[in-house]
């Protein structure tokens, strides 16, 4: 989980291997305390999936109102784990 949340803090700069350690530290910070007041938990993320995948799919804004979402699968495997298969799932069924 830490190597996730690292990486999603990472990918908010442009030159991560220029970042200074304090300013990644207060970054990790920030993304912490946004973790602790706006975090959904996996219970709660699991019973949103089909809505944000299927709102993905149709190409809506989702950044917004399902940000909390995206926020938990930048920082939890098994969630993201759970994401990508369903969309593995969606994108093998023949269109029509």
């Amino acid at each position: 989980m830490m190597r996730n949340l690292l990486n999603a803090l990472l990918s908010r700069f442009h030159r991560p291997r220029t970042v200074p350690t304090e300013q990644l530290a207060v970054a990790a910070l920030d993304m912490t305390a946004q973790l602790e007041r706006d975090c959904l938990d996996c219970d709660h993320v699991y019973r949103l999936l089909d809505e944000y995948q299927e709102r993905a799919t149709r190409g809506e804004d989702i950044s917004t109102e399902m940000a909390n979402v995206r926020i938990h699968l930048d920082v939890c495997p098994d969630c993201l784990e759970e994401y990508e298969m369903l969309e593995r799932m969606v994108n093998a069924r023949p269109a029509g």
